[in-house]
């Protein structure tokens, strides 16, 4: 037989009925009781997860056996207990016994923890942030909303590890344990020391991955890391407390929906690139054409990223505090910023506020980047001295590979149409 005349595996047709409109409560339906109760969004949400193609989850189901749940129906009530806060197999276990939401998505069935950790296990590689890229490309599609302004922004979450990533680890563990005991009890059954051995391996495989992301940290000399999840790294939250954590970061288009996420153990600007990827893969290769940004992202990397791919990036340097007509941090003294000296291209100078030129005097490297030192020996006499510098031989100034960057946003910020359109990033 030809290849062409080759029937491919089509997995799967038949599953577990998980029709909700048949559940009544004190004699009204189910979907009747969600929108009295402010649960309409789950009516909503049902109807997107029914229109959406399940044929890459269900095509890996034989059509021997019993009935499985659809695919659909388990990764509802997962997305269900993401978005209620249930993170656990038992405790999806248990939303799908008691919660009404879950009732309408779940058709009422009381899906087992174990079902739950096997769907998992079954599907890990589909359910990958494809997935759900795919899912906010086709919503977006279909409400007709194009590329447009989006605002990105990062905060530190505390460790409390990656909540699909902690439900893989879960189920793999569980179904490990699972087939070690049967094999232990049925010495004899070839089957049962199969799927043992195959568990043993994805275990191994789960091992081998976590060590491989440790090994791939930061120098060990530089980040503290905890013992219980290693990804995380010691650092500052918002309120100033020292905890493990990541940096967690979102691109947010300007309707309302988040067209990219990234996390990263304790940089925001290192989720810059795949936050435009993602952002691409939606809109069918667009990048943003406006991307605005807060003070965390002015820095060499991201202006330089943006630049080279053609995106209008707005961030300002700081915010609480004004010099030379953009938006600057404030200092933590009384001397002229940097910002305060003009540095002149053409000559590799620079000019200090009382009008003296500072030559090239020397170079280095810092945060593994080149700079060049500028400085003059007429601080000495100068009568801007004392807000200038208290160093022994006069003011230094360090410009470092890059900072053109820098200096073209704030010329763009001085701008009060750039300035206009930055405040879009609020909402």
């Amino acid at each position: 037989m030809a290849e062409s005349e080759v029937e491919r595996p089509r997995g799967r047709s038949d599953f577990v009925d998980d029709d909700p409109r048949t559940i009544f409560i004190g004699g009204k339906r189910l979907d009747r009781v969600l929108e009295e109760k402010g649960f309409g969004w789950v009516l909503r949400m049902r109807s997107l997860m029914e229109s959406l193609d399940y044929s890459l989850l269900t095509c890996r189901y034989s059509r021997l056996g019993r009935k499985p749940y659809h695919p659909r129906t388990v990764l509802s009530l997962i997305l269900f207990g993401a978005l209620t806060r249930h993170f656990s197999l038992r405790d999806l276990e248990e939303l799908s016994a008691v919660h009404v939401g879950a009732w309408w998505l779940c058709g009422g069935n009381e899906i087992d923890h174990s079902t739950i950790g096997k769907f998992i296990v079954l599907h890990q590689e589909a359910l990958s942030d494809e997935f759900f890229v795919a899912l906010t490309a086709r919503i977006l599609k279909e409400l007709g909303i194009k590329s447009g302004v989006t605002g990105i922004d990062g905060t530190v979450m505390e460790a409390a590890s990656s909540r699909f990533s902690a439900l893989r680890a879960e189920a793999v563990s569980a179904l490990a344990a699972e087939a070690k005991e049967r094999a232990a009890a049925e010495p004899g059954d070839a089957e049962a020391q199969r799927k043992a051995a195959e568990a043993a391996a994805r275990e191994k495989v789960l091992e081998e991955r976590q060590a491989q992301r440790e090994s791939q940290r930061k120098d060990a000399s530089t980040v503290s890391v905890v013992a219980t999840e290693p990804e995380a790294v010691v650092q500052p939250r918002k309120d100033g407390a020292q905890r493990p954590g990541y940096k967690v970061s979102a691109m947010a288009h300007e309707e309302g929906f988040v067209v990219g996420q990234h996390c990263d153990p304790s940089s925001e600007t290192a989720a810059v690139p795949a936050l435009i990827d993602q952002h691409r893969t939606i809109f069918d290769g667009e990048v943003p054409p406006t991307m605005l940004g807060d003070t965390a992202y002015f820095c060499v990397s991201t202006l330089r990223e943006t630049t080279e791919q053609g995106i209008d990036f707005l961030c300002p340097a700081g915010q609480t505090f004004e010099c030379s007509g953009a938006w600057e941090k404030k200092p933590g003294h009384e001397l002229f910023p940097k910002t305060a000296f003009e540095y002149d291209e053409e000559r590799n100078v620079y000019r200090c506020p009382a009008g003296e030129i500072l030559d090239r005097v020397g170079k280095g490297r810092e945060r593994n980047l080149e700079y060049r030192r500028y400085g003059t020996v007429r601080c000495a006499g100068c009568a801007l001295r004392a807000q200038c510098t208290r160093g022994k031989h006069g003011r230094r100034i360090k410009r470092y590979e890059g900072e053109e960057y820098k200096e073209g946003m704030r010329q763009v910020l001085a701008n009060p149409r750039a300035r206009r359109m930055y405040r879009k990033r609020m909402c």
